[in-house]
């Protein structure tokens, strides 16, 4: 078939991509908000009797599973632009602004999380509420490992997987630079991937959806950039509700061959699904605030979840109504937490914000 409707429009500059990752980035990020924001277990949703209950369990087990197609997304998202236009010469360069926008938040906020839990836990009123302690203790080594390595910022295992492929960025590089090596290099990654019975997290299930991504910005840009029509995004809808459907079966998704499978399938999928989205007004303004709260929401959020249980109680009514106040309280307390900080010390909040630290002007 040669109609319009099914054949991508090439465009020759990269705002397609720019302009749909924004989008991406921000509302995929509402997902992982909400899989934190999870309480099925506290609730006892999963031996609650009732309708209410039943979809409520339903709800969050689906959050969930899509969580991951977030995850992915994201290091889609990263792997291709830093891969954009490399070269081994670019590396150092590259590198070292990653060190503004990764490496420097990625220390920061982790240690800010590591005092959070000490602070807690020195706090009675707070540590008796926690299910279990965070075991941190005021030294160096502790920092370390449970501040960095652990890391204590917990969706920051992502960022520290990330700041592992930003170093093997020159391997991959030469790795996918040919075609045919590059597909021989994925496929090995597949195979270890089984061999291994690598974990979601694991760097080497990190690594594999790198180097594809890699791969489409070094040979594949014209599908990144292009414009599709209907069919090939009914096509893509349908196969992507499809391999859900398929990764929500918890055999498959506990396994790491299909996980890797079925979600470097479904990120392509989902890009060709939305067509040229971009941000909104909304949009726009909030994604000011989409890194500070994907980097500090997580125990604050734990800690409004702990709050609301405790002053609504154990009831299916508290567990719909937490589902939604919890995250909105929390995203609340934290874009006020950024504004006062931003006005009284600018400079430390482009640091938190992976931005090089300047003097406020005006227009900031």
């Amino acid at each position: 078939m040669t109609s319009s409707a099914s054949q991508p429009t090439a465009v020759l500059d990269n705002s397609v991509f720019f302009k749909k990752s924004a989008f991406f980035k921000l509302w995929l990020f509402v997902t992982i908000l909400l899989i934190h924001a999870m309480n099925y277990e506290a609730y006892g949703l999963r031996e609650a009797e009732g309708a209410a209950a039943a979809l409520l369990y339903f709800i969050e087990i689906l959050i969930f599973k899509l969580s991951w197609l977030a995850v992915v997304t994201y290091y889609f998202l990263s792997g291709y632009s830093f891969m954009l236009g490399f070269e081994l010469s670019k590396t150092v360069d590259k590198l070292r602004r990653r060190i503004w926008s990764l490496l420097i938040p990625w220390i920061l906020w982790n240690t800010i999380m590591w005092l959070f839990g000490i602070a807690v836990e020195s706090i009675p009123a707070l540590s008796q509420h926690l299910n279990s302690g965070f075991g941190y203790e005021l030294s160096l080594a502790s920092w370390v490992r449970d501040g960095l390595l652990r890391p204590a910022d917990d969706p920051f295992w992502f960022m520290s997987n990330l700041i592992v492929m930003m170093l093997l960025s020159p391997l991959v590089y030469l790795l996918v630079k040919n075609r045919y090596i590059g597909v021989l290099a994925i496929v090995t990654n597949f195979a270890a991937i089984y061999i291994t019975e690598a974990s979601r997290y694991s760097v080497l299930m990190t690594l594999v959806f790198f180097m594809q991504s890699a791969y489409f910005a070094t040979h594949l840009r014209h599908l990144v950039r292009a414009r599709y029509g209907w069919l090939p995004r009914l096509i893509a809808g349908v196969l992507l509700v499809s391999l859900v459907l398929f990764v929500l079966e918890s055999a498959i998704y506990e396994s790491g061959i299909f996980f890797a499978l079925s979600f470097s399938i479904s990120v392509p999928a989902l890009w060709v699904v939305f067509g040229d989205v971009s941000l909104g007004s909304f949009g726009r303004k909030a994604e000011k605030y989409r890194f500070w709260l994907y980097a500090s929401h997580y125990l604050p959020l734990e800690c409004v979840e702990k709050l609301w249980l405790i002053v609504g109680g154990v009831s299916v009514g508290t567990a719909w109504a937490g589902m939604i106040i919890c995250p909105a309280l929390t995203i609340v307390l934290l874009v006020a937490a950024s504004m006062l900080l931003e006005r009284l010390c600018y400079p430390f909040w482009c640091l938190l914000n992976g931005k090089k630290p300047t003097r406020r002007t005006k227009s900031a």
